[in-house]
This record gives structure tokens, C-alpha cells and sequence, in this order.
């Protein structure tokens, strides 16, 4: 669903869009990084502009069979909001040139990779307490994911945006709520539904991308109770929990290590504390 915005600025929208498909600067707006099949622009009023590119034949008939990426974001994205889960809000879409545009308000936060990099050089003992109430309401919300037969189409921890409504000692005071921690899912173009039933493949698939990150930030006892929350959420117990877990860490582990994430955590914190720290939504006090 598009929430149309006004006239003035969707025509704005358009010719930005326009410009930037053409290679043309454009007055106002700033290149984000994206995959090569998109160009992602950011503005000072906190808009997200995202050009579709072509990205092969096969594209085509998806088109046909599913919709466009354009409509297949905007459905993702509807999906989420429709069983309470939080997703940016689109605003107007177009097509420039036979490319497709979406424009969506920025999410309100930072991701979640970013945010736990940042919680390395913060106390401890505090970081030790937000780390274990973000993995707990992660598991929560994308266990209320799953359980509504609904799989996000690329769940890397930066593709999940963390918000604190209250500052970290209120947070810690109040117990579990998660209306106090909001998780805004982004990059919705590949969410869907699956129907009856999830295949154990796709679970496992997005669980194993969000734990893909640094062990420098996030320790064993922390993906354990991400995990075990996850679980409540999805009324999933005994064996088959062991099981679940065990799959998911021994892939995740894998594949950790095989990009040498715990190696390379040095070379990419600078990065992730500009990326925070250009942000206005951290409140630890």
C-alpha cells in the first residue's frame, strides 16, 4: 500500500528519480550504499529513494508470475504491517525510463549489526543488560514472523533497525515490552507468505542471517536466549527446538568463520560507530 503523499513532493520524487536514473546529480540527495541491481538515495528530510534495476531474464518472468520489485516491495512490506510487525512507510512510486522507483520514509533507529558494534566500547555491564534485551524482543518479533507463515527475504542484522523510545535506564526498568524497543524490518522486496506451513528451509535460511554477526559482539548466551525467545514465540519446545538450534549455529558458525567476521570486527567497528553516531536515535541515559 502506498500512503500518497502530496502532489508537489511526489512530483519531486519523480524528477529525482528521474535524474538519478540518468546519472545526473541530483540537488539535495545522497547515494546510500545498495546492490549493484539498485540505486539507493537518501535525503536530508529523511526519504529513501530506491531506483530498480534490471537484474536478469529470469526477472521478467517473475514479473509475471509475482509482480514487479517495485509491487513485490510494497507487498513484503504490507505483509508485515498487517500482523503488527513494524516496516518503513511507502510513500509514492513510479516508473522512469522503464525503471521502477519506490520512495519510503526512512525507519526511525540503526541496525541492528551496527548497534551491537557500538555496545563493545560502552560499560560492560550496561551493554551486557541492552544486548540481552534486544536478542530477547529479536526473537520475539521474528518468532511472531514466522508463526504468521511470513519469511523476510533477506534478514541480515543491518536489515533489522533498532529504536529505543525510552532511555536505556527506564528500558531496563520496566521489563519486557516491546513497545519500548521497536524493530523496524527494511528491504522488504523477497517477504512473502508462505502457505500452510513455512518449509524448515526458509526458517533456518533467516535465522542463520541474523546471526551473522561478529562473536566480538554478540556471545554464545546471547544467541542462545535470542534463540529460546524465538522459540516461545513459535510454540516450538523439546527435541525440536535442540535440533533447530543446533542446525542454525553450525551453518551460522560455518559460514562466520569462513568470512572471517571475528577477524575483520577491528577493521569494520570505525565504520559502524559513524554510522551510529550520525544518528540522533541512540539514548543510553
Amino acid at each position: 500500500m502506498i500512503n500518497d503523499t502530496s502532489p508537489l513532493i511526489r512530483r519531486e520524487l519523480d524528477g529525482a528519480a528521474e535524474a538519478i536514473i540518468s546519472g545526473a546529480e541530483v540537488e539535495g540527495w545522497t547515494a546510500y550504499p545498495s546492490s549493484e541491481y539498485a540505486l539507493v538515495y537518501t535525503n536530508n528530510t529523511g526519504i529513501f529513494l530506491k531506483c530498480f534495476l534490471p537484474r536478469s531474464t529470469m526477472e521478467a518472468i517473475k514479473t509475471v508470475l509475482r509482480g514487479s520489485r517495485c509491487a513485490r516491495s510494497i507487498r513484503g512490506t504490507d505483509l508485515l504491517l498487517q500482523v503488527g510487525l513494524l516496516a518503513p512507510e511507502n510513500i509514492a512510486s513510479g516508473k522512469k525510463r522503464r525503471i521502477e522507483w519506490l520512495a519510503s520514509k526512512a525507519a526511525k533507529g540503526i541496525g541492528v549489526a551496527d548497534f551491537l558494534g557500538y555496545l563493545t566500547t560502552v560499560d560492560s555491564d550496561i551493554a551486557q543488560q541492552i544486548r540481552a534485551r534486544l536478542m530477547s524482543a529479536l526473537g520475539r518479533q521474528i518468532g511472531i514472523m514466522h508463526q504468521r507463515k511470513i519469511v523476510h527475504g533477506d534478514l541480515r542484522p543491518n536489515n533489522v533497525i533498532v529504536y529505543f523510545t525510552r532511555s536505556w535506564d527506564e528500558l531496563l526498568a520496566i521489563g519486557d515490552d516491546d513497545s519500548e524497543l521497536q524493530l523496524t524490518f527494511i528491504d522488504n522486496e523477497r517477504t512473502r507468505r508462505y502457505w500452510p506451513v513455512i518449509p524448515r528451509r526458509e526458517r533456518v535460511r533467516n535465522l542463520v542471517q541474523i546471526m551473522m554477526i561478529s562473536d566480538r559482539s554478540l556471545n554464545r548466551k546471547e544467541r542462545a536466549l535470542f534463540h529460546s525467545s524465538y522459540c516461545r514465540s513459535c510454540n516450538i519446545s523439546g527435541e525440536t527446538e535442540n535440533k533447530l538450534e543446533y542446525s542454525v549455529m553450525a551453518i551460522a558458525n560455518k559460514r562466520l568463520a569462513a568470512k572471517r567476521y571475528n577477524e575483520l570486527f577491528d577493521r569494520a567497528l570505525p565504520a559502524m560507530l559513524a554510522r551510529v553516531q550520525a544518528s540522533v536515535d541512540i539514548q543510553s541515559g
